[in-house]
C-alpha cells in the first residue's frame, strides 16, 4: 500500500519546467491580446479624427512598397495619425493585401 502511495506522489509532483513554459506562453498570449487591443484602439481613434486617414495611409504604404525593395515602418510612418498605434493596423492590412511581407530586421534610424 505504501508503495502505491509513493508512486502516486512521485507522479503527481509538478514539472517545474512545464509550469515555466505555460507561464511564458500565457505571457506571450497576454502581450498579443494587449497589442491587438492597442492597434484596434489606435485605428478607431485615427478614424474618428479623420475618416480618410486609413485609406491614405494604406495607399502610402502600397506606393512605397512598389518603388522600394525594402520597407521599414519609419520610412512611411508620420505624425498624421492622431494615435501612433494606428499604424499597426495599417501594416497588418498591407500585409493581408500582399503589399508587404516580413523580410527580417534592421536597426531603426528614428530612435
Amino acid at each position: 500500500m505504501k508503495r502505491t502511495i509513493r508512486k502516486l506522489l512521485i507522479v503527481a509532483q509538478p514539472d517545474l519546467f512545464a509550469v515555466a513554459q505555460i507561464r511564458q506562453s500565457e505571457t506571450v498570449d497576454l502581450a498579443r491580446l494587449r497589442m491587438d487591443a492597442g492597434i484596434k484602439q489606435g485605428a478607431k481613434t485615427a478614424a474618428k479624427a479623420n475618416p480618410d486617414w486609413t485609406d491614405g495611409a494604406l495607399e502610402k504604404v502600397r506606393l512605397y512598397a512598389l518603388t522600394h525593395e525594402y520597407l521599414m515602418a519609419e520610412n512611411v510612418r508620420d505624425d498624421s495619425a492622431h494615435d501612433g498605434r494606428a499604424w499597426g493596423s495599417i501594416f497588418l492590412k498591407a500585409a493581408r493585401k500582399g503589399y508587404i511581407e516580413k523580410a527580417g530586421y534592421a536597426p531603426a534610424v528614428s530612435f
